[in-house]
């Protein structure tokens, strides 16, 4: 093909996409037109003159090294000699228009390192005489190893034994600030430590060494050696992207059982990303997160959330947040405060759980509680509980058989609601509405008459 073809492309093409297909087309079966297509592309479209020998290249037969780089020195030397920069395709565009082209050059540069991922990947494939990789996942022998649903394994233990978060996998909390989260994590973290396990603990929110190890410290049944034993446990305040990449890297070399990392919010623009983007966000969880789990360590990531209503859960910045959790993601709400050496209490509610496994030991519902997390640190140790959540009809029946031990204990017993009304509010300063005090009365009436009916059978020997 001449070179001259380049205008062909420029002239027949009537979209952006065009001069891409057609360039495309023109180095599929012959490398030799790279030049030409990737000429055509930059005067059709103001494309850099890299990226469009990248593209080509990328559509082109595979060559060997040396080939490569003679076609993108042609190339180069093409553009410069008959390509004039001061014409810009973009010139005399509406608003519309650009915004368009800038989305699709965004979208070339995603294909673009896919397509190289995928060559090189062929070429090691190649040079290694080792066969290509299955598309297709070897369900066969899954099903003979016996494949079952995954149980959540590792963090914060469950006063029936269950755990909240999965090993291998990126957990996530999330709640408004003061709600509790990073106390939440740092339990969790104690009941690994409490089971033998190792912790790593990255704090992007800069609460500091002190304040955060002091929780430690005070953690009831942590000892003090294990928390300067730097192979059980780890504390590290990140200062820039490098820092947090290096002690990712140094992961690998002591596996922790579990991590926190507090927040994920503030771990994306150290990384470089922009808080509301998907992309930067998806970039930053393969970087950082996702090779901890691949460790095999259970990753617990907090996130804030605003207070407004109606948010479903989801947490400041980028959508793609709660998509890229493969394990258990809870939502924290305050139940009682938490003030320092005192305590409080705080809910967790299932936002997702991709495998299900802490939904099935949780009660039933669309975002149930999966366990309330109750702390104690009023004698200077805290001690804490996260108890099995509970579905409304439980909280019905125990609140139900309270009051009916309440009117039961009450002396004189009262004889009609407005007596037990004037007791509650003698008591408690306030009433019960009605429907609830009616039903008290009724069964506590009920109990008394029938152990007053029931006597002793009289023994006959």
């Amino acid at each position: 093909m001449k070179i001259n073809d380049a205008e062909v492309i420029r002239v027949s093409a009537s979209t952006r996409d065009d001069v891409f297909a057609d360039a495309a087309e023109m180095v599929r079966r012959d490398a030799d037109n790279v030049p030409a297509a990737a000429l055509a592309i930059v005067e059709s479209t103001g494309t850099p003159r890299r990226d469009a020998i990248d593209y080509v290249i990328e559509h082109a037969p595979v060559m060997e090294a040396d080939e490569e780089r003679k076609i993108r020195r042609r190339a180069k030397k093409l553009i410069e000699k008959k390509h004039d920069p001061r014409v810009v395709a973009y010139v005399g565009r509406t608003p519309d228009e650009l915004s368009r082209l800038a989305e699709f050059d965004e979208d070339m540069e995603k294909e673009r390192r896919r397509r190289a991922v995928r060559r090189a990947l062929d070429a090691e494939e190649a040079a290694t005489g080792d066969e290509p990789a299955d598309d297709y996942a070897d369900v066969a022998a899954l099903i003979e190893a016996g494949v079952t649903r995954r149980t959540p394994d590792a963090g914060a233990l469950r006063n029936d034994g269950v755990r909240l978060a999965y090993s291998g996998a990126v957990n996530g909390l999330v709640g408004p600030p003061e709600s509790g989260k990073t106390l939440v994590a740092i339990a969790s973290a104690c009941d690994t430590l409490k089971a033998g396990g190792s912790v790593l603990h990255i704090d992007s929110d800069h609460n500091g060494a002190e304040a955060t190890i002091s929780h430690y410290i005070a953690a009831d049944g942590v000892e003090r050696d294990v928390l300067a034993d730097r192979a059980r446990f780890r504390y590290v305040d990140v200062r820039s992207a490098d820092h947090l990449r290096r002690v990712v890297a140094e992961a690998a070399e002591w596996r922790p059982d579990f991590v926190v990392v507090d927040s994920v919010g503030e771990i994306v623009p150290l990384m470089g990303g922009e808080s509301n983007s998907n992309d930067d966000y998806r970039r930053i969880h393969r970087e950082v997160l996702s090779p901890l789990a691949d460790l095999g360590a259970a990753v617990l990531v907090l996130d804030h959330v605003t207070k407004e209503e109606g948010r479903g859960g989801y947490a400041i910045g980028a959508g793609a947040k709660k998509a890229a959790i493969d394990g258990s993601y809870l939502a924290v709400a305050t139940v009682e405060p938490f003030v320092p050496g005192v305590g409080g209490a705080a809910s967790l509610s299932i936002l997702k759980d991709r495998h299900g496994g802490l939904r099935a030991e949780s009660p039933a519902g669309k975002s149930p509680t999966a366990a309330v997390f109750r702390l104690d640190s009023r004698d200077g140790a805290s001690t804490w509980e996260f108890w099995r959540g509970r579905s409304s009809e439980e909280r019905d029946d125990e609140q139900a058989e309270a009051d009916v031990a309440f009117v039961l204990a009450l002396d004189p017993f009262p004889t009609s609601r407005t007596k037990l009304q004037a007791a509650l509010k003698a008591s408690q300063g306030k009433g019960w509405r009605d429907e609830r005090a009616n039903a008290a009365l009724t069964e506590a009436r009920r109990r008394r008459e029938s152990a007053a009916t029931t006597f002793p059978i009289e023994s006959k020997e």
